[in-house]
């Protein structure tokens, strides 16, 4: 039997604002997240945005992706 990936929520945020501009469910996937580290760009609202800061808050199990 497999470990199931814990659900955790992904909030972009724009960093002027600090408003909210995309939120949603998913399993962690380290790999992912490890990509959008390399990448440094994210796509959200069919475009590539440029990623100002990526945190992952342990506590609540949020990816917070600032751009």
């Amino acid at each position: 039997m497999g470990v199931e990936n814990p659900t955790c929520h992904v909030r972009i945020l724009n960093d002027k604002t600090k408003e909210s501009v995309y939120y949603w469910r998913k399993e962690i996937n380290i790999v992912e997240i490890e990509a959008i580290k390399i990448s440094k760009k994210v796509y959200c609202n069919n475009q590539y945005y440029d990623i100002k800061t990526l945190v992952f808050n342990y506590d609540n199990l949020t990816l917070e992706i600032i751009i």
